[in-house]
């Protein structure tokens, strides 16, 4: 509770209304319940461990997903010269 008060004194209630909401929509990305970042809440250093193990996995995959994709697109699109031998 104090460094939320530390980190929230400095803004306005607007600011403070619009830093809430961008977190929620942040967890709610992540699919994360509002239970798991609600005020006071602490990580502990294993679950933030866990949590950027889990997010480095996905961004992996994601970028094999996208590679794949890439490789797909460009062996569909790309036609093949015919090798000719001149004299």
């Amino acid at each position: 509770m104090a460094l939320e008060k530390r980190a929230t004194e400095s803004l306005s209630a607007q600011e403070q209304a619009q830093l809430k909401e961008e977190i929620r929509v942040l967890a709610t990305e992540l699919g994360k319940p509002e239970s798991e970042f609600a005020p006071g809440r602490v990580m502990t250093a294993d679950e933030y461990e866990t949590e950027m193990n889990l997010l480095n996995e996905q961004k992996l995959a994601l970028l094999k997903t996208l590679t794949q994709q890439a490789m797909d697109r460009a062996k569909l699109q790309r036609t093949e010269i015919p090798l000719t031998v001149n004299p």
